[in-house]
């Protein structure tokens, strides 16, 4: 109850005077801080074996036989000590990635979606090099078959001035086919990652790293990262951080591979000043054989470069003009084993204006060498677009782009050419329990006299995606997705019924239907139903 509170004070505000004192509570146990997360999960899902085929004439019908039960455990250690722990994890709730079309030879960067990888992830994060990428974990093979985790776990959290991040995760053995049409068997895995940073002087920090991909089952096999950086900062402007990582290979069977793969060395170092005018000199290197995609991500080792780069921020109360910001960046670089140098300046500017809406422009140029062709070539970028905030009931914005580049299909070399984009995107509230959002992504590949490419490309390649989130209640809201990508010939669509029958206790129901056509068809519509899933999860939170 209330001490001294008195029915007329009712409507009076919350000002402090006003409180009461709250009295008569016994016998309150803080518990043991846990959190038991049990899931169930089926799916029933029809397989055209056939893509050719119209409708579902040849479809495998296998349904209940993909049940999966598995257990989410949190434990709150202390109050920023946190162990949490999943088996057999299911994230089929979790939104798709959106469609991209990949005109380079190199792999494309996803962003991590899956709860028990993006809380705490900040503390497995790593200057310079993404030694640690989760979506290793778990990962999509070429056919589009996923690996399965079998379990996993994570303790994370700051004992004082040393932050702590331990992941750990057991994968199974899957079987798929590779892009020239290959049977091959991704092996089980076994993922160990350790973090530790160490605060030090008034804001500094010093940390080390250790990453571990180990085989489970045939030939003993490994590769490890080992790693150590530190961010100092001298008075209230200068700064300096430094990494240094090695990569190192393991295999007992003495095969040629791992004399291939006996790792190499990464390292940067940085000297900034900060503050209205900031800049900033850098020097990277990366060693040929420095390969961290066992459970990192690196596109393109062995380099060294060197740039400086020089910002401009400031503010203003002024009734349109709200922020500026703008910055020049020069870059020199040089692939390892080649002999030639690249040369290159970046230039970028943004401005803010009332009802945050933001317009910015960027652009490149440079003498950058092109290995395919063994000398150097003049390339160029350039970018703008425009953005409003989320807060509006209509936001969005579009982004057009140029560049230069070599042009791959299918991750092989075609020709230097130009590519030309226009990306918008937009979110309309249509209601506070609708909205509806979409994006798009139009490609245009030119040949180096700017003729259009027919003949290996589409006249306009795009992707695009829509899609509507519905509360119906407080406890139950619908997600409608789709997507599009003309250059694969792939469509899908997911319907989602999220209910939630207890506090932090949902229940998940959902349906996917995929379409695929053949990319050497003229008509990118020309499709027919590959898979049709219904799905089914329920999960039920314990607390103790």
């Amino acid at each position: 109850m209330w001490a001294d509170y008195k029915p007329e004070d009712f409507g009076q505000g919350t000002m402090i005077e006003r409180f009461g004192t709250l009295t008569g509570i016994r016998g309150v146990k803080p518990g043991l801080h846990m959190e038991f997360l049990p899931h169930l999960t089926q799916t029933m899902y029809m397989k055209n074996p056939y893509p050719d085929s119209a409708g579902f004439e040849d479809i495998s019908l296998v349904p209940w036989d993909n049940g999966v039960i598995g257990l989410d455990y949190k434990y709150i250690v202390a109050t920023n000590l946190t162990l949490d722990v999943t088996t057999f994890p299911d994230y089929g709730q979790i939104e798709v990635d959106p469609e991209q079309i990949n005109l380079s030879q190199y792999e494309m960067w996803l962003s991590e979606r899956r709860p028990f990888f993006t809380e705490g992830a900040s503390i497995f994060g790593f200057p310079y090099f993404s030694l640690v990428y989760t979506r290793r974990i778990g990962k999509r093979l070429d056919d589009g078959t996923e690996v399965p985790i079998y379990g996993g776990g994570k303790f994370t959290g700051k004992v004082g001035g040393t932050e702590i991040g331990v992941l750990e995760a057991l994968t199974g053995q899957a079987s798929y086919t590779d892009w020239y049409g290959q049977d091959q068997t991704e092996p089980s895995y076994i993922y160990s990652i350790l973090r530790l940073t160490q605060d030090v002087l008034e804001r500094s920090k010093i940390g080390v790293i250790a990453t571990s991909r180990d085989r489970v089952q045939g030939p003993y096999e490994a590769d490890h990262v080992v790693g150590a950086d530190a961010d100092l900062h001298f008075g209230d402007h200068w700064g300096i951080f430094g990494s240094y990582a090695r990569t190192l290979y393991t295999d007992t069977a003495g095969t040629p591979d791992s004399m291939m793969r006996r790792g190499g060395d990464m390292a940067a170092i940085n000297i900034h000043r900060d503050g209205l005018l900031s800049y900033s000199a850098d020097v990277t290197y990366t060693d040929s054989l420095a390969d961290v995609n066992a459970a990192g991500i690196m596109s393109d080792p062995g380099w060294i470069g060197t740039s400086f780069d020089v910002e401009y921020q400031t503010s203003w109360n002024d009734k349109w003009l709200r922020f500026l910001s703008t910055g020049i960046y020069p870059h020199v670089s040089r692939r390892l084993e080649d002999t030639l140098w690249s040369y290159s300046v970046f230039a970028r500017g943004s401005v803010t204006l009332a009802n945050n809406w933001t317009v910015w422009g960027d652009g490149s140029a440079g003498y950058r060498y092109v290995w395919q062709e063994d000398r150097q070539r003049l390339s160029s970028s350039a970018g703008a677009g425009f953005a409003s905030n989320s807060a509006k009931r209509f936001y969005g914005g579009v982004n057009f782009n140029y560049r230069d580049q070599y042009v791959y299909s299918n991750y092989i070399p075609q020709y230097y050419g130009h590519v030309v984009s226009a990306n918008p995107n937009f979110g309309l509230r249509i209601a506070k329990n609708l909205l509806v959002t979409g994006y798009a992504s139009f490609r245009r590949v030119l040949y180096e006299d700017w003729r259009p490419d027919t003949l290996i490309y589409p006249d306009v390649m795009w992707t695009a995606g829509e899609g509507i989130r519905y509360t119906a209640t407080r406890r139950l809201s619908f997600r409608l997705n789709a997507q599009q990508n003309t250059d694969a010939e792939r469509y899908s669509q997911q319907l989602l019924m999220t209910w939630e029958i207890a506090p932090l206790s949902y229940l998940y129901l959902a349906s996917s239907l995929d379409l695929e056509g053949d990319p050497e068809t003229t008509n990118p519509f020309y499709v027919n139903a590959s898979e049709f899933n219904v799905y089914g999860k329920i999960v039920y939170l314990f607390r103790i």
